[in-house]
């Protein structure tokens, strides 16, 4: 730090200017290397079932910093127009996290996915904005407003709720309450045999794979270390059905959607599967 006590005003600020250009060009690569990433699912090798749990837990990103480049991610896809604006940095981090949660509500609250023209058109009137100024502008565009649900607990039931809640990870009451009643309503006994000689699985399969798995993913790393998803969870075949593969209770695998995927790919390649991976 001595050599910088030794730079003229001049040399200083030049210098400055020349390290954040590279910081920039750095950042837009390392978008570039997870978006190949996570076309491969490559992460899922390392016992990450998302390329957020990858960023966050593996490459030590903060939850902030790892949703901001996902929605950058989500937002460039098949769009050199909005790539474009990213790597110019003419629209930033904070405001493309609003931009990608204001699409995700309106897809939801329409049922309808948004086209990449609209998405464009979004992102080109909110460059060089600051975020007071788009969160006012994606609160005026917004559909419907929420609508919000509040439900009175004893402390007893809080407990056991934080419980399972810390149990289950990173997610939130909503999360975490789907999770319980997806156990209930699609895990349980329903009485029927044990072995299928079609790809359908009956629920009586589904439920003792489910307690197997203690309702979290099965895929585990030679060293022990297993994924710790419990969303999005799904029955897999390791002989694959295709392949030959029966549906009984040792051939069926309860993997997160990610690991499915990957599993997948590995199987069958990634030009065969890439179709149905977005």
């Amino acid at each position: 730090m001595n050599e910088l006590k030794r730079l003229s005003d001049a040399e200083i600020l030049k210098r400055t200017e020349e390290l954040v250009l590279k910081e920039k060009e750095f950042s837009f690569l390392i978008l570039k290397h997870l978006a190949e990433i996570d076309r491969r699912r490559v992460y899922a090798d390392l016992g990450y079932a998302s390329l957020y749990d990858y960023c966050f837990r593996y490459l030590k990103y903060s939850e902030y910093e790892a949703y901001g480049r996902i929605s950058a991610l989500k937002l460039m896809r098949g769009s050199t127009n909005i790539e474009t604006k990213i790597k110019t940095n003419q629209i930033s981090l904070t405001n493309l996290i609003q931009v990608a949660k204001f699409i995700g509500q309106e897809e939801k609250e329409k049922k309808v996915r948004l086209s990449i023209m609209d998405k464009e058109a979004l992102v080109d009137e909110l460059k060089g904005k600051s975020t007071r100024e788009v969160r006012h502008i994606l609160h005026e565009k917004a559909a419907t407003p929420k609508t919000l649900y509040h439900i009175k607990i004893h402390e007893p039931t809080l407990h056991k709720f934080r419980q399972y809640q810390s149990e289950v990870g990173h997610y939130g009451e909503e999360d975490v309450l789907n999770f319980l009643l997806d156990e209930k309503l699609y895990f349980h006994d329903g009485g029927e045999k044990l072995s299928s000689g079609s790809r359908y699985l009956p629920q009586k399969m589904k439920y003792l794979i489910y307690q197997r798995a203690k309702g979290q993913c099965e895929y585990q790393l030679p060293d022990g270390k297993r994924c710790h998803e419990h969303r999005r969870l799904q029955f897999d075949h390791i002989q694959p059905y295709a392949l030959g593969g029966k549906t009984s209770v040792d051939n069926i695998r309860l993997y997160c959607r990610a690991h499915n995927q990957r599993a997948a790919i590995k199987t069958y390649g990634q030009k065969k599967i890439q179709t149905f991976l977005n």
